[in-house]
């Protein structure tokens, strides 16, 4: 690996495996930020490495450099310090570009402008793009998205209301009918560890054999739901002394939260302490980092609950780790594939009530329970990495770079 120097920054010229095909994404967020965009985007460049896909990826400086990690960039990119991206593209000369949205990172104008700048400068390399959201983003974001979608070459998305939405609201902007599109598949990206590490789990946290443990984990924002949870786990505990819940989630001023989150956590502290008073069996274990640990949790679960009040997502990471642990998930009802709501157990959003009545007749009904298992399972054999390295390979190959 070779080292570079540009001013004060250290820059890596390689790419991650050796092929000849090489693509450089380009996202704000990548590991060890937390953000879900960017643990995806880690386990896509793993395994299409794998499949003889050398990659790049420009990024902020809070990941390390490493094979194929460039970070280049300050946290928050503005128009006026994107120099390094067009010189990173230059040194490493890939086949294809490919841009992530959205994420934290990105300014106001950043996304609408960066790929047609990368055009301009570099007219012979193909462009793609996937939009993660794109319903519940402020009108801004939906702009900036729209811009940027004018300019590339491919677009990939991560739900299947959104293309919907985007056609009707950007429809004549172009004929996306002859851009090649793709869905992908949004793996989980915590692997599953054993059995015996969930029993691990259960014994540290006390459990007994016939315990019951719900398992919420992710970021703790107004839209994820998190105090409906808690007001329901209290109501079932006094009716269930066998009923735990472990809550993997960090209230902490981080993550580059926004106002609202951050009012939001300092309302809900007083409400975890009120719930572990009262039943000594909700077990706030933080943010967990570990993935291993993690897994081992979601191993030692019996319930997933994801009450987020805008209804799930198919690209929610989180959902999606907890259906690769073939975890019963209980969560809010949305727009989704009729294969993944098959998977799932629904309740209404913001409703205390009627997640205490879901959640009741699944921990009553352990043969439920096993269908919706056996659900997740098949869900997750058909959605997996070899299924996302397959979609952005037949793009790749329709964009003549393979």
């Amino acid at each position: 690996m070779r080292v570079l120097q540009s001013g004060s920054v250290t820059q890596f010229s390689a790419f991650s495996g050796a092929a000849t095909t090489k693509v450089a994404f380009i996202s704000p967020s990548f590991p060890p930020f937390l953000c879900g965009i960017g643990d995806y985007l880690a386990g896509l460049t793993h395994h299409l490495a794998a499949t003889g896909i050398a990659t790049a990826v420009l990024t902020s400086r809070s990941s390390p450099p490493a094979m194929g990690v460039h970070p280049i960039m300050p946290p928050r990119w503005t128009l006026a310090n994107l120099g390094p991206i067009f010189q990173a593209v230059e040194r490493l000369q890939p086949d294809l570009l490919h841009l992530q949205y959205p994420t934290a990172g990105y300014r106001p104008g950043v996304v609408a402008a960066l790929p047609w700048l990368l055009k301009r400068r570099f007219p012979h390399l193909p462009l793609c793009l996937t939009l993660h959201e794109w319903q519940h983003e402020r009108w801004r974001s939906k702009l900036e998205a729209a811009c940027a979608a004018g300019v590339t070459d491919a677009l990939f998305w991560g739900r299947p209301s959104d293309v919907v939405e985007f056609r009707r609201w950007a429809g004549g902007l172009r004929q996306w009918e002859a851009m090649p599109t793709a869905l992908t598949t949004i793996p989980g990206s915590i692997a599953p560890t054993t059995a015996a590490a969930g029993a691990a789990i259960r014994r540290e946290l006390g459990l007994a054999a016939d315990d019951l443990l719900l398992v919420f984990f992710g970021f703790v924002r107004p839209d994820k739901g998190v105090d409906v949870l808690l007001r329901a786990f209290a109501t079932l505990c006094e009716e269930m002394p066998n009923l735990h819940l472990a809550l993997c989630a960090d209230f902490e001023a981080q993550h580059q939260a926004s106002a609202a989150t951050l009012q939001y956590r300092e309302q809900l502290r007083p409400l975890v302490t009120e719930v572990k008073q009262r039943t000594g069996r909700l077990h706030h274990l933080g943010f967990v980092r570990d993935d291993r640990r993690l897994s081992a949790i979601l191993h030692a679960s019996d319930l997933g609950v994801l009450p987020f009040r805008n209804g799930v997502y198919a690209n929610s990471t989180v959902l999606m780790a907890m259906l690769a642990h073939h975890l019963p998930v209980v969560t809010t009802a949305a727009a989704l594939l009729p294969e993944l709501a098959a998977a799932l157990a629904f309740t209404a959003a913001n409703d205390d009530e009627g997640l205490v009545q879901t959640l009741r007749r699944l921990l009553t009904q352990p043969h439920e329970r096993a269908q919706l298992r056996q659900a997740a399972a098949q869900w997750h054999a058909g959605h997996g990495w070899p299924q996302a390295v397959a979609e952005h390979r037949l793009v790749y190959t329709q964009l003549g770079v393979e």
